[in-house]
């Protein structure tokens, strides 16, 4: 369906050869992904990440340090995927959002962003960023977020996903293309819940 989407809409966009928005399709798929496997890779693998990090920065940096740098960069490259697919495969400028979706998404953002910044201020840099596995002490916390949502980082991540994606869907109307970003959602969504997995049981 949706290297179907990219045939017939291929004009709309920058792009002028379906494979190359077939390889930006997949890279923005590939980008939403390796963040949530570096995730696991540490998650299940600390001390060798420990030792990995100590040995390439000689002990100057903390594996929570590195991890922290490491996990923004893929976000900075995750950011970066979305934006290409939309100017040159998507086609820009595109429609405005209908208003209920740009409604939705603000509400969307807001709520993800207040979780995620109520995690940092509740558990730290260390908390946040694997500290517990990379041999950091990390506060015990019961109280907001956790007490409203077990996984409060990555639900605020996934509301805040869906707040850019939504809009972006309804922007997309008429365009063949809008199914890519129906697939987006709920891979996205997938990912945040695997990872929220592989910590909770692994």
């Amino acid at each position: 369906m949706i290297m179907s989407a990219m045939s017939k809409s291929i004009s709309i966009g920058y792009i002028s050869q379906p494979i190359e928005a077939y390889a930006l399709t997949i890279a923005l798929f590939l980008c939403a992904a390796l963040p949530h496997i570096f995730y696991y890779v540490v998650w299940t693998n600390p001390k060798r990440y420990q030792s990995l990090i100590q040995k390439a920065f000689a002990h100057k940096v903390h594996p929570v340090d590195a991890f922290a740098s490491t996990a923004s960069a893929f976000k900075l490259i995750q950011l970066i995927a979305l934006i290409t697919w939309t100017i040159l495969v998507l086609g820009y400028p595109i429609p405005l959002p209908q208003i209920e979706f740009m409604i939705a998404g603000s509400a969307l953002l807001v709520i993800g962003q207040v979780l995620n910044v109520s995690i940092y201020t509740a558990i730290g840099k260390a908390g946040v960023y694997y500290g517990v596995r990379l041999g950091k002490s990390v506060p015990w916390c019961s109280g907001f977020p956790f007490n409203v949502v077990s996984h409060p980082q990555y639900v605020g991540s996934v509301l805040t996903v869906w707040a850019v994606l939504l809009p972006l869907w309804s922007s997309a109307r008429g365009n063949p293309l809008q199914s890519v970003i129906t697939w987006l959602i709920p891979f996205w969504t997938c990912l945040y819940v695997f990872s929220a997995f592989v910590e909770e049981w692994m």
